[in-house]
């Protein structure tokens, strides 16, 4: 599992999701207690509301809007999208300490990661094949995960004990910004990865002579500029029977060329075949 590239970005973005999400979360509350005096019956109070109408967003994001973000953006747009707003969340925390920044930064790591960063975590392990994905998922679930929430254990319960969690927020921020570049690294690791698995099954897969002609056609452009082997291969496995090739070409052809053109060639391969 570890000789893989992609699998590696996973661990090292997974590690700094799990250093930030905690982080956040202590900041975050610190702020709610400060905002409500320390009063446990108020802050039970607000954090009941706050999970109700925070669930209710949450959900109509997971349902309605993020599978349409996906759509027109990609894997990567959203994944990044969500370091950002951990990024974001800090920075809110430092430059408007309030109970609104607090509700915020909770939303962004509870209700917000579960509508975005969950959905799509499970996609970068499909750019490896079958029988390395359950793998790799042990990998993560069984050892990074819990070394980067024992680590977070021990610097924050240190840091918190230093000047009301302020080294908590400042060490947060800092993560929080390499969680954004960890991203980055995953996003291109994973675009590397199903490109050279699309270039790797192609050869032995099977295609309509038709279709592939009126893909080809379709994509005289592209076709022109592709240096790089990626929207050929991507319109052979577009015209292939094998629907799991046809999803790797489809997403491929999506990460290459524009991808709204990407969906309509999609949608006229599936028309075709």
């Amino acid at each position: 599992v570890l000789s893989s590239r992609i699998v590696r970005a996973i661990a090292i973005s997974r590690a700094a999701l799990v250093l930030v999400r905690y982080g956040l979360r202590m900041v975050s509350m610190h702020e709610i207690n400060a905002a409500y005096h320390y009063d446990e019956d108020l802050v039970a109070e607000f954090l009941g509301q706050f999970r109700v109408w925070a669930n209710t967003v949450g959900a109509i994001l997971g349902i309605f809007v993020v599978p349409k973000l996906l759509t027109w953006l990609g894997v990567g747009t959203i994944n990044l999208l969500y370091a950002v707003a951990t990024l974001a969340a800090y920075a809110s925390l430092f430059i408007w300490p309030t109970l609104a920044s607090a509700a915020g930064a909770r939303f962004v790591e509870q209700q917000f990661k579960d509508a975005a960063k969950t959905p799509i975590s499970a996609l970068f392990y499909g750019a490896e094949p079958a029988h390395l994905r359950g793998a790799a998922r042990a990998f993560m679930f069984g050892s990074i995960i819990p070394a980067a929430t024992a680590v977070t254990a021990i610097v924050f319960e240190l840091a918190s004990k230093q000047d009301e969690l302020y080294l908590v927020a400042v060490i947060g921020t800092v993560l929080a910004g390499a969680f954004v570049l960890a991203s980055h690294l995953l996003n291109r690791r994973w675009r590397d990865r199903i490109g050279e698995r699309l270039l790797e099954e192609i050869d032995s897969a099977d295609w309509a002579p038709e279709a592939l002609a009126k893909l080809e056609r379709e994509l005289a452009p592209e076709l022109s500029d592709d240096d790089s082997g990626l929207v050929a291969a991507a319109a052979r496995a577009l015209s292939s029977n094998e629907r799991g090739l046809a999803a790797l070409g489809e997403e491929v052809l999506a990460e290459t060329i524009n991808r709204k053109k990407a969906q309509r060639i999609a949608r006229l391969a599936r028309g075709s075949i």
